[in-house]
């Protein structure tokens, strides 16, 4: 009795050392799903991302674990479907040293290779699939990541001017498998498509557009992924790719509008909350916080915070278009799903550059109707606008609606004027009235001809002083080189105000308006070349587009004149549609 009794104290010892165990071990653990990490305490050095650990607290992942609901109310937590033979096809080592300060030589390499093609995931990392709606061409659907997950938010480096941007920006995984959000799709990008991201987002962001990035770009070694490129009924194989995407954020104005459609008044609430503290926390008076204010019940100072918000993202959503216009940009498909909270340009699809000047351009063969011509982005923008302040009705009244909303075009009109002026070598700080009639009346001009050619033909040619350049003249009709003859007239005027020398304003048109421009055709290039295996035309523009307002001395001259010139006249169009 006594050695039974005495197994019996044991053992019950033995239950008890354990559950403390237990209790102690997993008391800082984040589980999802059966697989925990550890949140509290700093991983090993050897099990960073990159030398880095995602910050879980600044996280949309937290958002929908905090909700303690089995819903996706923000989205859903699921590992990526691996490619399983899959090669790099660039890194932009630029980008990855704003983040991380470790040797980078190996990425191209396992196990950063295998993360990327979801063979494994990053240390710490939280794959997600992010759940919004979105008003497509219009009309209402539901929708969400169908193809990407997020991995987590990574901060950048003390130096990096990115960190000047947010303190934060979401890495995230574009073509890595199906998602409870794929509807009928096969959870992968193609290479072409993320070739154009890749190289469009990195042209945008060195020409001081706000945007999103793409880090690096892998693909698979045989072709297995079948699309119709033109809906025309001719499908092809094509390769896979995957493409490592970073933004401040992936939220967009869908993201709101499917809570509030769907009536998920605290989720909603929550959602607008954890917006406003990450993103916009300068609205906030010392002490509070968004999630306190949008806490169970929305506080009396709810609604001003709100419409404050909403005020912000009409601006910088006004900028951005702006940004778009000036430098010949057309999205090609801005569905309300497509637009950032943030006010960068995300999800890049049939976007081009513009070659000759024409506001009725199309850039997108999927938009039939021309609902997102390039003349009309700051319509659409606005219409934009007006749908994520209505997801905003419980906070934000008609009539506060409207007001902010009014600030739409006059920041439009003020942005857009001054990234002229620059163009102009003009300093955008000292408007003057006659500036508006200066651009309106060169854009008229120029119609039907090469509009960035223009641009950089009349930055070096415009030292030649009150004197019209002939480079000019000659690429006009002979009835626009005589409005051209007068329009110079009073940009000589305009000078003359700023006290400005033609030599100086020269010297600042040849600082905004670019020699290199990612033109469709030259995309093109990059992507048939990258079929084929050869991924040296991708890097080549990796490299000029860095620095797109200074002659790239590596280029031989047959590469420069190809990388500089419009497409010839008798090339027939580069079609893009939504197909990807």
């Amino acid at each position: 009795l006594f050695f039974h009794f005495l197994g019996l104290l044991m053992l019950r010892g033995f239950v008890l050392l354990f559950v403390v165990f237990v209790v102690y071990s997993t008391a800082d653990l984040i589980c999802i799903d059966g697989v925990c990490e550890n949140d509290a305490e700093a991983p090993e050095v050897e099990d960073l991302f990159l030398g880095k650990t995602f910050q879980y607290e600044t996280s949309l992942q937290k958002l929908q674990r905090d909700s303690h609901t089995d819903k996706d109310l923000y989205g859903a937590f699921l590992g990526p479907s691996p490619i399983e033979s899959c090669e790099m096809v660039d890194t932009n080592y630029e980008l990855f040293t704003q983040f991380f300060t470790q040797d980078l030589n190996y990425i191209n390499d396992d196990p950063f290779l295998s993360y990327l093609c979801g063979k494994q995931t990053p240390p710490g990392s939280m794959p997600f699939a992010h759940r919004y709606g979105g008003l497509q061409f219009a009309r209402w659907a539901e929708l969400g990541d169908g193809r990407a997950l997020s991995w987590g938010n990574i901060k950048p480096n003390g130096f990096s001017k990115l960190g000047d941007i947010h303190p934060f920006w979401e890495f995230q995984v574009k073509g890595s498998g199906i998602t409870p959000y794929s509807r009928d799709g096969d959870g992968r990008a193609v290479l072409r498509s993320s070739i154009r991201e890749y190289l469009g987002s990195w042209a945008l962001h060195n020409l001081g557009v706000p945007t999103s990035l793409v880090a690096a770009i892998a693909r698979e070694t045989t072709p297995s992924v079948v699309r119709d490129p033109f809906y025309d009924g001719n499908f092809v194989t094509e390769h896979a790719a995957v493409t490592l995407r970073i933004s401040p954020t992936w939220l967009r104005f869908g993201s709101f509008q499917l809570l509030h459609k769907e009536g998920s008044e605290k989720a909603h609430r929550k959602l607008i909350g954890y917006t406003i503290d990450k993103f916009f926390p300068f609205l906030l008076n010392d002490g509070e916080t968004g999630a306190q204010l949008f806490g169970a019940r929305a506080s009396p100072r709810a609604s001003e915070i709100c419409t404050h918000m909403l005020n912000e993202i009409i601006i910088r959503t006004a900028k951005l278009v702006a940004h778009w216009k000036a430098h010949g940009f057309c999205h090609g498909v801005m569905n309300t799903d497509n637009m950032s909270v943030f006010g960068v340009t995300i999800d890049y699809g049939p976007f081009g550059f513009m070659d000759n000047y024409n506001p009725d351009w199309i850039c997108n063969l999927s938009d039939d109707k021309g609902r997102y011509k390039f003349g009309t982005q700051e319509s659409v923008a606005m219409w934009n606008v007006k749908q994520f302040a209505d997801s905003l009705a419980p906070y934000v009244s008609i009539p506060q609606q409207v007001k902010a909303l009014g600030d739409f075009f006059p920041q439009y009109k003020e942005t857009y004027i001054q990234i002229m002026s620059r163009k102009l070598g003009f300093n955008p700080d000292v408007a003057l009235p006659i500036d508006e009639t200066i651009v309106d009346s060169i854009l008229e001009i120029i119609t039907g001809i090469d509009y960035h050619q223009f641009w950089r033909t009349l930055a070096t040619h415009m030292g030649s002083g009150t004197v019209p350049p002939t480079a000019v003249t000659d690429m006009l009709s002979e009835e626009n080189a005589k409005l051209f003859v007068a329009w110079w007239k009073f940009l000589d005027k305009r000078r003359e105000l700023s006290n400005l020398s033609a030599n100086e304003q020269r010297k600042s048109m040849l600082k905004n308006n670019p020699i290199y421009v990612l033109r469709n055709h030259i995309a093109e290039k990059a992507i048939q070349d990258a079929n084929e295996g050869n991924f040296e035309t991708v890097k080549t523009l990796r490299r000029i587009l860095a620095n797109p307002y200074t002659k790239d001395k590596k280029l031989t001259p047959e590469e420069q004149k190809f990388f500089t010139s419009p497409p010839p006249p008798d090339a027939d169009p580069v079609r893009v549609s939504c197909s990807s």
